[in-house]
């Protein structure tokens, strides 16, 4: 597999004035196409810097790919220290300049001549989104015995990006780099990615240690408060068996896709067109509304929501009667009940969904336990309820219980077994995947 270093320029992004989005869009496009990300750097607009990164990443890596520093201001370095770190000449190619002058609103200039320099034997990847082109250039194997490896200019804008790697699948020496790196550069990646939640990453990373057929542990890291995103490598095609080992290993853990629930959400719904869904929420503020409409399509399914974050609003918005509130309190089974009923009723729905909690600082009116969040779900002929208690800060707490109301709907639409819930999540559910 070609080992792959990915280097950003621009003082934006490394002072903290922008995001470094196009690092992470990159890395995972190479990864599905079968290299191997092995490290990104940063670096501001200093060509002296720009070029001494070069030189280590040629020297330590099969593909290096840089990102921005491609445009004609005076701060567009890479063309440049490019040069300098492969030993090439750069030289202003007029058929190039003229092909990239058509492309440009407004007579070009002098100033406009940077858009012309190519780098000594470098392939010109055309971009159709944009002015500034792509360069991809091999470099040789060297008589030190340094191995060949291969230098890959981008621009930076996004939808540049993605038209230079769109194109760049025709280029002959791209071809013939892959060939020599022996994969065809259109291959799936190796990796398989699942979400686990309701458990400490510490707890996966013990789980999955050790040897498995066909597959094994590669990482895990944290991508919210109790949802641990798990990396598995030589994974793909065993997907089905993999989730059912993993679920033995990790029995109190959700398991479903690298979606967000929003998604996983969307994708049941429009099998079983027949089905609506509303929701009520005290909590969660409104965060469980937005997490179901995160994918488009939520519309031909999600009726609408209601935040009601006052006793007075639970009983006249959600018809949660007076007495439920007065002997059990609004962080309750009873409430959690009614809530979700009452969305049901407002908005016709064929379910519901309800949270309410306590998302701190401190304790409830009735000495509740800070993060404890208490969810009920509404279909056809049922109503259940089951409590949870969160940790962290006052927002994890509240972004936890919006995830897992979503996560609860997709359990119940799956028509999962309830048994053994007792108030409590499932143990050892898998939701989302294909069959």
């Amino acid at each position: 597999m070609a080992r792959v270093a990915i280097v950003a320029t621009g003082e934006e992004i490394l002072r903290g004035w922008g995001c470094d989005t196009g690092s992470l869009e990159i890395s995972s496009y190479l990864e599905e196409l079968g290299f191997e990300v092995c490290h990104r750097s940063v670096v501001g607009d200093n060509q002296d810097e720009i070029s001494a990164l070069l030189v280590w990443c040629l020297n330590s890596f099969d593909l290096t790919v840089t990102i921005g520093g491609l445009g004609c201001t005076p701060d567009d370095l890479t063309r440049d220290a490019a040069a300098i770190a492969s030993g090439r000449r750069l030289t202003f190619d007029s058929t190039l300049f003229e092909q990239v002058s058509k492309k440009m609103s407004r007579r070009p200039g002098p100033q406009h001549h940077p858009f012309g320099m190519r780098i000594e034997g470098a392939s010109i990847i055309p971009n159709s989104s944009g002015v500034a082109p792509g360069q991809f250039l091999l470099i040789p194997e060297s008589g030190s015995g340094k191995s060949a490896s291969a230098l890959l200019l981008l621009p930076g804008p996004s939808s540049e990006r993605k038209a230079i790697f769109s194109a760049i699948a025709d280029d002959l020496n791209w071809i013939g780099f892959c060939k020599t790196m022996q994969f065809h550069g259109h291959v799936k990646g190796e990796f398989l990615h699942l979400r686990a939640y309701g458990v400490f990453e510490s707890a996966v990373t013990e789980a999955l240690t050790g040897p498995f057929e066909n597959w094994s542990l590669f990482g895990t890291y944290l991508v919210g408060r109790r949802c641990v995103k798990i990396v598995l490598r030589h994974a793909v095609g065993y997907e089905r068996q993999v989730v059912e080992q993993v679920s033995e290993k990790l029995p109190s853990a959700i398991l479903t896709p690298d979606d967000e629930p929003g998604i996983i959400l969307n994708r049941i719904m429009a099998e079983n067109p027949d089905f609506s869904l509303s929701c009520a929420e005290s909590v969660s503020g409104g965060l469980a509304a937005s997490a179901i409409v995160d994918a488009a399509g939520a519309s031909s399914f999600f009726r609408g929501g209601i935040v009601a974050y006052t006793d007075e609003m639970k009983m006249s918005l959600l018809n949660v009667p007076e007495e439920t509130l007065r002997n059990f309190g609004a962080v309750s089974s009873q409430a959690a009940g009614f809530m979700a009923a009452g969305a049901v009723g407002a908005f016709e729905s064929t379910h519901g969904v309800s949270c309410s909690g306590i998302a701190g600082p401190g304790t409830g009116s009735c000495g509740e336990p800070e993060g404890l969040v208490w969810f009920g779900l509404a279909w056809p002929g049922g109503l259940e309820c089951f409590s949870r208690t969160f940790r962290g800060d006052r927002n994890d707490i509240r972004i936890q219980a919006a995830d897992s109301c979503v996560l609860l709907m997709v359990i119940r639409l799956l028509g999962l077994n309830s048994d053994g819930w007792r108030n409590d999540f499932p143990q050892g559910i898998c939701v989302g995947f294909r069959q």
